[in-house]
């Protein structure tokens, strides 16, 4: 069996999740792409409500792949050499964002993908929880620079406010390019 790409286990496992009609959305590297800007990443993440986590975990083992992490926050898979991580949606609030997601066009396939201010919002959890993730404050500052003209900034402070980092947002404003 060839080994896979990245973009081919994000359609193959959007198309199975879909098939098994489970209630999901794009998230991390590859949901920068349709939300203004691409950034190459090794991985495939998404964002899935935790009732499903049974069904994704059947899902993937049907596909072969090998269980790397299963929490309560997040599960993890390695589905032909690349990465498989699936966030589960437990809280109201990212029950919301899973509900908001969008259908997108990505390569040929429809994809709900997270709003960008969602994503911010999953961004600054990461960084919060593991501040040596630098690249999440350099995705929230192409996001916010990327889709400034759209933003529903008041959902984005209350995610900032969730972790005490009103003022990281507040620095990363003053560095947006359309506001000076």
């Amino acid at each position: 069996m060839a080994e896979s790409t990245v973009q081919e286990l994000l359609l193959a496992l959007a198309a199975a999740l879909r098939d098994a009609n489970i209630d999901h959305a794009l998230i991390g590297g590859l949901a920068l792409g349709p939300r203004g800007f691409p950034r190459g990443t090794k991985d495939v993440d998404f964002l899935i409500d935790d009732s499903a986590i049974p069904r994704v975990r059947e899902l993937m083992h049907a596909r072969g792949a090998e269980t790397l992490i299963e929490g309560d926050e997040f599960s993890s898979y390695l589905d032909d050499r690349i990465r498989a991580d699936f966030q589960h949606a437990r809280r109201p609030i990212s029950k919301e964002m899973l509900a908001r997601a969008e259908m997108v066009d990505f390569a040929g396939a429809s994809i709900p993908v997270l709003q960008a201010e969602d994503l911010i919002g999953l961004k600054v959890q990461a960084y919060h929880n593991n501040p040596r993730r630098l690249q999440d404050r350099v995705d929230i500052q192409q996001l916010l620079e990327a889709n400034w003209d759209k933003l529903d900034l008041v959902r984005i402070r209350t995610y900032f406010a969730l972790f005490d980092r009103e003022a990281d947002l507040d620095i990363a404003l003053r560095l947006v390019p359309q506001r000076r």
